[in-house]
């Protein structure tokens, strides 16, 4: 069953006038990657304050879990995977919507390597993150799928700012980075050392998982705050201007801070409006979460698949 699908379309607008109390909204979140573009849409073209909310962006990349917990932000996006990992913890959280409908995950390495498809992975040295990593288990199913291991993999520790150098000095032979954000900066910043990467996407070898949602806290009692619907009607809005005037866009999240090399943006916005749908999806799809979509996360994650149901937020 899905949840949270409301079309968009200019009917919206129509539905605007209950909602006049202003609401504070902090976001945690990285407005710099056009992967986000529709949050800065909807920011700058005014979609939020049509709808009486006053929304703050908190610029943060790896904390946004962190800063939702501790009641500095009132939404995070986060990796769906990590959220589940918390719901399971005993967190009082709930996702409101998928930002990713496919994962973003990828792996890039140098042309020399000849690494094309997971099974070229074997034998190799992996530049990852050796904490959490939902991308260790996705490694290990699609490995298993092919009829090897997780064992057959060196990981290395690293950090994503260590991980291009590590991969240009021959230290490691192909590293993570995600699609529409991290990886279309890794791309260009190669390009500028004279490097073209290849690159594999794991939504294309068989990994059906979520990638970054949107978390909330829930109250004392359970329940989720009332200004989740306006601000998914603004949301939705947002991203589909980004989907259907890309040049538009392109324009307007240029002009937002720290908003990096041009081409890198252009990517990142090109990679993340792939992801917003699922193959099969048409944009009454957008931000939508389902159950089942949830339950294959958490499994691609390793994670139990039960109560997947409690922690869809209405």
């Amino acid at each position: 069953m899905i949840r949270s699908v409301i079309p968009v379309s200019a009917t919206i607008i129509h539905i605007m006038s209950p909602f006049v109390l202003a609401e504070e909204i902090r976001i945690a979140t990285w407005p710099e990657y056009g992967k986000n573009a529709g949050i800065v849409v909807a920011q700058e073209r005014g979609y939020f304050s049509d709808y009486g909310l006053h929304v703050t962006l908190i610029d943060t990349f790896q904390n946004g879990l962190i800063l939702l917990e501790g009641g500095d932000a009132d939404l995070a996006q986060v990796f769906c995977s990590a959220i589940i990992a918390k719901f399971k913890e005993g967190m009082a959280v709930r996702i409101i919507a998928a930002r990713d409908q496919r994962t973003p995950v990828a792996t890039v390495a140098l042309p020399s390597q000849s690494i094309h498809a997971p099974e070229d992975y074997i034998g190799k040295r992996w530049g990852h993150s050796a904490g959490f990593s939902p991308e260790r288990s996705m490694l290990e199913k699609i490995l298993e799928n092919k009829g090897s291991s997780i064992d057959s993999v060196d990981l290395v520790n690293l950090d994503f700012p260590a991980r291009l150098p590590a991969l240009l000095r021959g230290d490691v032979d192909f590293v993570s980075a995600w699609l529409g954000s991290g990886l279309p900066t890794m791309l260009q910043a190669a390009r500028k050392n004279g490097q073209e990467l290849s690159v594999v996407r794991w939504d294309e070898q068989g990994v059906d998982a979520y990638g970054e949602c949107w978390a909330i806290k829930t109250n004392e009692h359970g329940n989720v705050p009332g200004w989740i619907t306006p601000f998914l009607h603004a949301a939705r809005k947002g991203y589909a201007y980004s989907l259907d005037n890309p040049a538009e866009t392109l324009d307007l999240i240029r002009k937002a801070p720290k908003s990096g090399d041009p081409t890198a943006l252009e990517l990142s916005l090109i990679q993340g409006n792939e992801l917003l749908l699922s193959k099969s999806q048409s944009e009454a799809g957008l931000l939508s979460v389902s159950r089942e979509g949830l339950e294959k996360t958490a499994q691609w994650a390793g994670l139990p698949t039960e109560g997947m149901e409690e922690l869809i937020g209405d």
